[in-house]
């Protein structure tokens, strides 16, 4: 109500904007977090085996910090009643454990050779906890659309264009896609009531 200055009408046209608004940045959020995620299963597949998310009990993965070796171990208990498959524990995975993969505790794990060894698309000034930053915000913004918060006070502009530059460095394919469906956006935030 605060938005709206006490009044109940455009409170609740706020209240549809903002999902609609919402609703025009779930697609640019899963491909920035599938694209992610995919992006560092290839960094795990290359430095572990390409069958790491089923070696969680084994010492294969004792590189890796334990919190991450417990967080393999708990998506795969999420698979209740299936075999374990690669795929499976790997979409099990958040996007946090994903965003973490960043952290210092991983700069001599996967990122020996430089962040830009296995993201060759990134600005050359951007440096590994660059990345990071970039991607934790994002992921922080997605939380609040996933979760039905106001979000148009938030930076919706500025997080999505975050959002489309991340998938420029994961993917040019994916860019020139997420680019044609940008227009939805725009004309949703042009539209906000008053």
């Amino acid at each position: 109500m605060n938005e709206a200055k006490q009044d109940a009408n455009l409170a609740l046209r706020l209240h549809r904007w903002n999902a609609q608004l919402c609703e025009t940045l779930y697609v640019p959020s899963q491909m920035v977090e599938i694209g992610f995620r995919n992006h560092l299963h290839r960094v795990m597949s290359n430095r572990f085996s390409v069958c790491w998310p089923l070696l969680f009990n084994s010492s294969a993965l004792r590189a890796l910090p334990v919190g991450a070796r417990d967080q393999v171990r708990k998506a795969a208990q999420k698979i209740n009643g299936k075999p374990h498959t690669i795929d499976g524990i790997v979409a099990n995975l958040t996007f946090g454990f994903w965003c973490r993969m960043l952290d210092d505790d991983y700069d001599s794990v996967l990122w020996r050779q430089g962040i830009h060894h296995s993201f060759p698309l990134l600005p050359p000034d951007m440096d590994r906890a660059g990345l990071r930053k970039h991607m934790m915000a994002i992921r922080d913004f997605r939380n609040r659309v996933a979760h039905h918060e106001p979000v148009f006070s938030k930076g919706p502009q500025r997080h999505f264009g975050m959002m489309i530059q991340a998938i420029a460095w994961m993917s040019p394919e994916a860019h020139d896609y997420i680019k044609l469906q940008a227009g939805d956006f725009y004309k949703v935030h042009a539209a906000r009531p008053y």
